[in-house]
């Protein structure tokens, strides 16, 4: 998964977020590695799942981060110390209909900040994007196995591409330790 953070203060607990995204293997894009790309005619946040903004004040970066997620249909995660008040435009933005269910917005304390990262990392594995088919595999496979898809195909009267992902989709849900990895997935070893 790759995730953009940005962090308008670079305080410890944006070294705290960082550390923790990098343990859970996320990988993470960021303004010290180039950003994102600035030629309007690519989608810069094309990739990426979502953009995590951590910080007490909403700078322009963050503002123009924001808002370049959110129009290209991504989650947005802003994380703020408790204390701190809602940002005009943020606030602007999740009162917006088109905008409220990708910018999630949550307040915390050093000893929950893990939590509540880990649960929206969550909330990112179940969301519909990661079931859209809009990833392309290559598979070699051999005559016989071509013959039975081909045979399967007209006897269920399914393009083999759905069959295929079907029976994949029926493996998964039987995995069991695959379904502990998905539960333990965010977790960290301390």
């Amino acid at each position: 998964m790759k995730i953009y953070f940005y962090s308008s203060d670079k305080t410890i607990d944006s070294k705290h977020v960082e550390r923790y995204l990098k343990q859970v293997g996320i990988e993470i894009v960021d303004d010290s590695k180039g950003g994102i790309n600035q030629d309007a005619s690519v989608k810069p946040f094309g990739k990426m799942e979502a953009l995590i903004f951590q910080g007490k004040n909403l700078d322009a970066r963050a503002g123009y981060l924001i808002a370049l997620a959110l129009s290209q249909n991504k989650e947005v995660f802003c994380l703020l110390p408790n204390g701190n008040k809602i940002d005009g435009t943020l606030q602007s933005l999740k009162d917006d209909k088109n905008f409220n269910k990708r910018l999630k917005i949550e307040f915390y304390q050093n000893t929950d900040l893990k939590q509540k990262i880990f649960d929206f990392l969550k909330t990112l594995d179940k969301g519909d994007i990661r079931d859209l088919f809009n990833i392309k595999y290559t598979l070699r496979i051999s005559r016989r196995i071509s013959d039975y898809l081909n045979w399967k195909s007209k006897k269920v009267d399914m393009p083999k591409a759905d069959w295929l992902r079907n029976k994949i989709k029926d493996v998964i849900e039987r995995d069991d330790d695959y379904q502990q990895y998905l539960q333990d997935r965010y977790k960290t070893r301390e």
